[in-house]
């Protein structure tokens, strides 16, 4: 059960990945910034420690992927009709 939940996973994540490729979407530097304000406020530490933490273990880029999967599921929801 463990093994199919991770591959159910890992294709929604290759889908949200091929959806932001093909619809050409990114992330500012403003969401970016924003990610990282929210992760300063959920540790109580300065948006500043935070990204020199994220430097620090070349944690960045996983950052960004995450915020442009969020990105790609937000597209996926607001042009559906799920009631």
């Amino acid at each position: 059960e463990e093994r199919v939940s991770a591959e159910k996973g890992v294709r929604e994540q290759l889908l949200l990945d091929r959806i932001a490729a093909k619809e050409e979407l990114d992330v500012t530097k403003e969401e970016l910034d924003r990610a990282i304000e929210g992760m300063a406020r959920e540790s109580g530490q300065s948006p500043a420690a935070i990204r020199q933490e994220l430097k620090k273990n070349d944690s960045l880029k996983s950052l960004k992927t995450e915020v442009l999967r969020r990105k790609s599921l937000d597209w996926v929801y607001e042009r559906t009709n799920i009631c």
